[in-house]
């Protein structure tokens, strides 16, 4: 198979889905895509004050999340992008990079740069940039959570100044998504971070459309425009003033008061509110995936699937959507939503409270009643989740639930490690490579859940070296209805983010793939 994104044919897909659109902007400058819509020409200068959901521990690429409650934003103005994917479709199309091509079926693939670019210092940002970003994203010792996506990485070679080469450890066909959805996406300057981290972090080196002024841990983070930003005119905004909070109550408070211009929400009441109260929405995203009840599958109790299956059946999901999201938020029925090329049908099993009340009862006559903590964020809905699943298994017999509040750090520590018995987490995607597969099957590095199931881990490798778009459907589609059968957790609620500006202040906001929030088309109203 032979299978290449390019440039030229990107923006010759664009101008046609501009040309269909009744009503469109036909002004590519104005950064319309999927996700929002710029109203009117852009307008050059101003600074943007953006509210945050949460702050990074380090402006290291490598460790900056991907997605729109994590540190996207912040990704994506200091080191740009190699490629952008519809948040819908998920088609590829190149930004720094020239194009992406692999001729053996997704084993090989050569990565080709676009000319002239540079890093904010005026160095070359080459094909070796690229192997070296890449190689720490591999590099077991560093411990990036781009680990996850890095340990399918195989050979790294430099085969000319712009074309850089690499291999997986299994054929994946439609690897890009793993690109535009992880840090493989942001490109730093090598000789910086060989600086180390404190260093990095007071002079972060990319080839985005900001740069860094000053941060302030705990406060205010500020950048400010990139002159020499290869996408000439962008960026159109002088700067960006980030401030951080989890709450999205604070955040939304911050957006009332006038302190921000536009605010990073990933709660549906608070999108509701805003809504109703006249704010604008600059952009919205509804990957696949979602909010998700996590079980550890390798630990007492939810090592028997009958556990899992009792508690997953005693959920009433409406309920906790009230109870959490006053009801706004959606109650998934598959992991795909109805738009997504990969939805096959409601495959998400429902409460059945009779069923659950029957294995609780049959676990405890075994001697094994269901006994487990709910580790959980710091966040209101992740701590609302946990409260309201406690209340609703309270009306079981043989069942007890505690929760554990953790920070961020000893949440992510319980998830990653394992050692939590539940948690609540949450996976998002376009194209279900690599994240489904990543998620759930049994030897990869973010398989939180613990589960190993041959019939999943048969569909989700057939899914991932699958050539014809029809095999992998029916392929996810089997896995879809596998997972149903063992419960190794309970989507929640499905995900849906949005960017709220006040008064429509904010324009040109894009969000790509599962959740990146794009800068450099970004431009305030008068």
């Amino acid at each position: 198979m032979h299978r290449r994104w390019h440039r030229s044919l990107a923006l010759l897909a664009a101008a046609a889905l501009a040309l269909s659109a009744c009503g469109g902007s036909d002004d590519d400058d104005g950064g319309s895509s999927p996700s929002g819509a710029a109203v009117g020409d852009p307008v050059a200068g101003g600074t943007a004050k953006i509210g945050l959901v949460s702050e990074p521990r380090t402006l290291d690429p490598a460790f900056l999340g991907n997605n729109l409650t994590t540190n996207s934003l912040i990704g994506s103005a200091l080191f740009g992008a190699l490629f952008t994917q519809d948040p819908v479709s998920g088609e590829l199309s190149p930004s720094m990079a020239e194009s992406l091509e692999t001729t053996d079926g997704g084993t090989t693939y050569q990565l080709v740069l676009q000319e002239g670019l540079t890093f904010s210092d005026g160095t070359p940002l080459d094909a070796e940039a690229v192997r070296a970003n890449w190689a720490r994203a591999k590099d077991i010792g560093l411990r990036a959570p781009v680990l996850a996506v890095g340990l399918g990485l195989g050979d790294l070679t430099v085969v000319d100044p712009l074309t850089f080469q690499f291999t997986l450890q299994r054929p994946t066909p439609n690897f890009g998504g793993a690109i535009t959805t992880s840090a493989l996406n942001w490109i730093g300057s090598p000789a910086a971070l060989s600086q180390g981290q404190a260093a990095f972090d007071a002079n972060p080196v990319g080839a985005g459309p900001f740069t860094l002024e000053s941060w302030t841990r705990g406060g205010e983070l500020r950048l400010v425009r990139n002159d020499s930003y290869w996408d000439a005119p962008k960026p159109y905004l002088e700067g960006l003033t980030l401030t951080v909070a989890n709450d999205a109550d604070q955040r939304y408070n911050a957006l009332q008061s006038g302190a921000t211009d536009a605010i990073l929400n990933g709660s549906t009441q608070i999108t509701a509110r805003a809504e109703e109260a006249g704010f604008g929405i600059a952009a919205e995203n509804t990957p696949n995936g979602g909010t998700e009840f996590l079980f550890n599958t390798t630990v007492a109790p939810f090592d028997d699937v009958r556990a899992r299956e009792a508690v997953a059946k005693a959920i009433d999901l409406e309920a906790v959507s009230q109870a959490v999201w006053e009801g706004q938020a959606s109650v998934p029925t598959s992991w795909f939503s109805d738009d997504s090329p990969f939805y096959t049908g409601d495959h998400l099993p429902g409460s059945d409270p009779e069923r659950a009340e029957e294995l609780f009862a049959e676990l405890a006559d075994e001697g094994k009643p269901v006994s487990f903590s709910i580790v959980t964020f710091p966040t209101p809905d992740s701590i609302g989740i946990a409260q309201a699943i406690q209340t609703q298994l309270s009306a079981y017999d043989d069942v007890t639930v505690e929760i554990d509040n953790r920070d961020f750090a000893g949440a992510t520590g319980a998830l990653t490690g394992k050692s939590h018995q539940a948690i609540t987490a949450g996976v998002q995607f376009v194209d279900p490579e690599p994240q489904w597969w990543a998620h759930l099957h049994s030897e990869s590095f973010s398989n939180y859940s613990g589960i190993k199931d041959d019939e999943l881990d048969a569909a989700l490798d057939e899914a991932r070296a699958a050539t014809d778009e029809g095999a992998r459907r029916d392929a996810y589609e089997r896995a879809e209805e596998r997972t149903a059968e063992i419960y190794p957790v309970v989507l929640v609620a499905v995900t849906e983010e949005t960017v709220i500006t006040r008064e429509d202040r904010l324009q040109g906001v894009v969000i790509s793939g599962a959740g990146t929030v794009l800068v450099d088309g970004m431009w305030l109203s008068e």
